[in-house]
Parts: structure tokens; sequence; C-alpha cells
């Protein structure tokens, strides 16, 4: 009897010991969070902080729960969570390739072949293995064609962006982003994810200039006015390209590191469509089909005073991106602009019949009305973050990732978000933690913001979710991660 006591008792103590393990840490926890209010870096800051169970949606810990702030990219998961409840997981996007006027028995076709776009992110881009890229998009889109029977082209290769407005650029956002690849527009038409390479030439030692020999692909018209130096041979990209949509005049200015022989820039190509439609023409010259005229755009047409042709089209091949989930998951873990605005747009089309950013902003608003939340304090602009307009609090975000866990497509969310110490934007965060393989979550960052919304799994195995903002901290970037960092090990040790 007395050692079945002891045994029982045991048993007792080690309940005991595995109920208080998480308090202990979540005391840790609320220590840390008051320390961090307490510190230099805080001072002029705008912050909050978040921690929910994932059991009961319960609130076990926050800071300044209410403060709308600037989410940078982590409103991304806010726009593929909506993008996943209202389009569903398998949703594609559609691009068709259509013709107008009649093919003749010898395969010439009396009119034009248009590219109507359905704005597809994912169409051509050349650095997500997974998916085809433009020159093998444009080899496959040939053979449809010749398989049509088409050998002539007595019109031209048009290419139709008009699913989305001309002016697609969400507002708020910044001049200095725009000609830069991750500030390029969606449109009704992509290609290559909108970006061109720009290849540079630099100097040998620091301050020399550089030289612009080629961009990939070849955007015929494309200017430069070239104002980037070299910097130390071990220097960062600093350089950054300035310009409008539809304006194929770029100012380049700051610096790349000297003496290199190419050195890659990426900027916002300045009209996708027609790019679409001149890979195109030359694709088909190259097989043998001759297009007598230039390639050109719908949008083109009406700013020339001709409009497309009203002819009955007809479709020769539609083109689907990967499904939806695949979609979302290149989007939260390459934090891909472009990919979240397309998304954000399909849902604004399939919610309320209207391809825009507008629309689609507002049917995102009301999904997540729909399943409860609070929406008061919630501003949004944008699906990628970009704009500095956008506002939430820490409350909506953590309130979000707690509401998609009751949700089908929950599985495709969590697998798309970057995972601590092992991939995308997470992948160097929390190395040899405990934190390591046990947070799933989004970052976003912009000068002097720093947001991180995700889900953590504690050593208890209880799971949780949580949502850290911060806007206008003071000192160094890397030492305002490092105490996120802290904070994520904490979390994991719950």
């Amino acid at each position: 009897m007395r050692f079945s006591s002891k045994i029982a008792l045991l048993v007792l103590w080690s309940s005991v010991g595995a109920m208080a393990q998480p308090k202990v840490a979540l005391d840790n926890l609320k220590s840390a969070l008051k320390d961090l209010n307490a510190s230099p870096s805080m001072q002029h800051a705008g912050w909050g902080f978040v921690l929910k169970s994932l059991k009961n949606g319960k609130t076990l810990a926050s800071y300044h729960p209410q403060r709308t702030l600037i989410p940078a990219s982590t409103m991304k998961t806010v726009t593929t969570a909506a993008g996943l409840g209202v389009l569903g997981e398998n949703y594609t996007f559609q691009t068709t390739l259509e013709y107008s006027g009649t093919l003749a028995p010898d395969g010439t076709l009396n009119g034009n072949l248009y590219i109507r776009g359905g704005a597809d992110p994912s169409l051509g881009t050349d650095h997500i293995a997974q998916y085809d890229d433009y020159n093998t998009v444009m080899a496959q889109w040939a053979n449809k064609i010749a398989e049509a029977g088409i050998t002539r082209i007595t019109g031209s290769v048009v290419g139709n962006a008009d699913f989305l407005p001309e002016n697609a650029v969400p507002d708020g956002w910044q001049w200095g982003d725009l000609g830069n690849y991750y500030g390029a527009p969606v449109t009704g038409l992509n290609i290559n994810e909108n970006y061109y390479k720009l290849i540079f030439k630099s100097g040998a030692k620091e301050g020399d200039a550089t030289s612009i020999l080629r961009t990939e692909p070849n955007i015929e018209g494309l200017q430069f006015d070239n104002l980037v130096v070299a910097n130390k041979p071990t220097g960062k990209d600093n350089a950054y390209i300035y310009g409008a949509p539809y304006s194929f005049l770029r100012y380049v200015t700051g610096s790349i590191p000297a003496a290199k022989k190419e050195f890659v820039v990426k900027g916002a190509m300045p009209d996708p469509a027609l790019l679409c439609a001149q890979l195109l023409h030359k694709r088909l010259t190259a097989k043998g089909i001759n297009v007598e005229k230039d390639p050109t755009t719908t949008r083109i047409l009406r700013r020339n005073g001709t409009r497309a042709d009203s002819l009955p089209r007809k479709a020769i091949y539609v083109h689907r991106s990967p499904a939806l989930k695949n979609l979302v998951a290149k989007t939260n873990v390459f934090s891909l602009n472009l990919y979240a605005e397309a998304i954000l747009c399909a849902v604004g089309h399939q919610a309320l019949s209207e391809a825009t950013i507008e629309a689609g902003t507002k049917a995102i608003q009301t999904f997540w009305q729909m399943r409860g939340l609070d929406t008061d304090g919630f501003y949004m602009y944008d699906g990628s973050g970009l704009s500095p307009t956008n506002g939430i609090t820490p409350t909506q975000l953590a309130q979000m990732f707690y509401l998609n866990s009751r949700e089908p497509y929950f599985n495709s969310f969590y697998e798309s978000l970057p995972v601590a110490g092992l991939s995308g934007t997470l992948s160097d965060m929390c190395l040899g933690t405990a934190a390591a393989g046990k947070i799933h979550a989004k970052s976003g960052t912009m000068t002097r913001v720093m947001c991180y919304v995700g889900y953590v799994e504690g050593k208890s195995g209880q799971k949780y979710c949580f949502s850290f903002m911060v806007n206008k901290y003071s000192g160094d970037y890397y030492a305002m991660r490092a105490r996120v960092e802290k904070l994520m090990v904490l979390m994991a040790n719950l």
C-alpha cells in the first residue's frame, strides 16, 4: 500500500508540474512584453501584441491590442485567407487565346489574334521552378495556334488586359516603389510577374560609374537615365528604379557593388500586356506563322482612337494557372505583392462582379465581418500591404488567424506560411531554438515597421495564434528582430 501511495503521489506531482509549466512560461512571456514596452526602442513607437489559444480563442496575453497599426506584408494573410474562402482552394486564373474575323481554308486568319487576360499573376514566371516560364508558355501557345490551322495572320497579336481597369495602382502606393519589381501593379494581362531584369556592369572601384548592358526579357523602347554608381565590392544592391505604368522612361539611382561584370536589378514592366503580345508575335514568326501588323493592346488601340474590332471571337485555347492554394503558398512564402493584388481583384470579381482594388477590399472586409470579426479600426487599401495607408489592430489579426482555424481551407492556409528556421522570410529566424519548426507565421516589414502574425505549437502540445506589430521603433532593425525572436522562443515554450 505504501508503494502504491508513493506511485500515486509521484503521478500527482507530475500532473501538477505539467500544469504549472505553461503558466510559468506564460509569466515569462508577460515579463518579456513588459520589458519590451519599457525599452528605449519603444519610447516613440506604436506597438501591440496578442496571443490566443487556438483551442477556444481565449486571449492569454496582450499589449495595446486595440491599437490600429500599419501591417505591411502581414496584410497578405488577410487577403489570401479570404481568397481561399471566397474563391475556393482549387480556383484558377484563366488566359484565353482567341481570334476575330475569318479563318480561310489555306490557314489565313483575316483578323486579329487576341490574348484575353484574366489577371493570372503566375503567367510565364521565370523564378518559380514548378511553373512554366514565359518562353515555354509562348512556345505552347504557338503550338496551339498552329494546331488550330492558322498559318498566317493579316491583323495583329493584341494583348487584352481589360479584365482590370487601366489604372490598377492601389491608393497609397509610393512613387519610390512603383518602378521596382515589388511595386509592379497587377494588370488584366500579366507576364513574368510584370518584372524585368536590368543587367549592369559596374566600375572597378567605389564611386565609379556603371553601364547598362541589357534587359531580360528585351523591352522595346524602354529607356534609362542611369545615375547608379559603384559602392564597395562587398556592398549590397542599393539601386532604385523610378517610373510610372505605361511610361517607357526610367530613372535609376543609388549604387551597386563595384567590379561586377554583370549585376541584376529587377524593375517593373511599363506595359505587361504589350510585352506579352510582342513575345507571342516573335514566337509565331519564328514558327513560320507570319503576322502582318505590329503587336498592340486594346489600351493602345483606344488611345489611338481605334477600338478593337467588335467581331465575334472564337477561343483557341484556355491557359489555366495552378490552383489557388498553390498560388497562396507562393504569395505568403515569397511575399509576392502582385499575387496578393491579383487575388484581391479576383475576390472582388467573384463577390461583387467587379474586378477592382476597391471591390476586392470591400468584399474582403465583408468576408471577415460575416465571420463575426469586429472591423472597427480596420482599414484596407490594397491586398499586399505595400500601401502605408492600411491599418489593422493586433486583436483583429490574431482573431482572423483563430477564425481561419475553423474554416475548411485551414490546412492550405496553414501550409502556406513560412516556418521559423526553415522557409521563406522566417528561414533565418530562431535557428537552434525551441521555436525552430514550431512557428508558422507571415512577416511584414517597411522602414520602421515590423510585424509578425502566425501560429505556435507550444512545448506542452497546445497550439496558439499570435500577432506582433510595431511602427516607428527606434534603433537597429536586427536588434528589434532579435526581440521578436525572443518572444517566439518564449511562446514555443508554453
